[in-house]
């Protein structure tokens, strides 16, 4: 009976595979078997990299979502905002943050636990506040997704997960309601101009031009 040797190999993960006796795998054995090895290797490396491409994206509109809300409020007391929160485990995770004014302090920022309905700014212009709230209630999907897509980076994904989610059509969904959101707001602006009551924040046009 030969000797067994020991290695310092990393354990290998408990699953049902390494519990099946060498014997009952010889029909998967040989070229098959290394085919679907591959075959698995990379489909998982296809669907890992689409997570990330998809995670990138949710992360420039939540970016894109946080400029909007920004010129939909302007410099106004207790204005809303969306911010990369470093949280206690060293991550940066997009949070809602409420500007407040601190004694000592000109703008103190403190994260938003809960959404309410009346959480913007009453000092907003009238006309801005639905198109404050309806940029809040996209940044609250894509922050759902953004946390959805970064658990399937950190704890591991399978081939199809993710086109299952539904993400990339909410995706894409969401990046076009920014963009009509944005011409919306320019014509908010023009409007509050011809009325004399907002100043024209220069440049403004070129700004939005290199929308995405």
């Amino acid at each position: 009976m030969n000797e067994l040797t020991t290695t310092t190999h990393p354990p290998l993960p408990d699953t049902h595979l390494y519990r099946v006796p060498t014997q009952s795998r010889k029909a998967s054995s040989g070229k098959a078997y290394a085919h679907e090895r591959a075959l698995l290797a990379q489909q998982l490396l296809q669907e890992v990299q689409t997570t990330a491409a998809i995670f990138d994206a949710i992360s420039n509109l939540i970016d894109y979502a946080a400029f909007l809300l920004r010129l939909s409020q302007g410099p106004v007391p207790d204005r809303m905002d969306i911010r990369w929160w470093k949280s206690g485990t060293g991550i940066h995770h997009p949070t809602l943050v409420r500007w407040r004014r601190k004694e000592g302090v000109r703008n103190h920022a403190t994260p938003v636990l809960r959404l309410k309905k009346q959480e913007i700014s009453k000092s907003t212009i009238p006309q801005f506040t639905p198109i404050a709230n309806h940029i809040l209630a996209n940044y609250q999907r894509l922050e759902k997704d953004w946390q959805m897509a970064r658990g399937l980076l950190v704890h591991g994904t399978r081939p199809g997960n993710l086109a299952r989610t539904g993400i990339f059509e909410r995706t894409n969904r969401l990046n076009q309601d920014l963009i009509v959101t944005s011409r919306t707001i320019i014509r908010a602006f023009m409007e509050q101009i011809r009325a004399r009551s907002v100043p024209f924040f220069h440049g403004l046009h070129r700004r939005f031009a290199l929308q995405r």
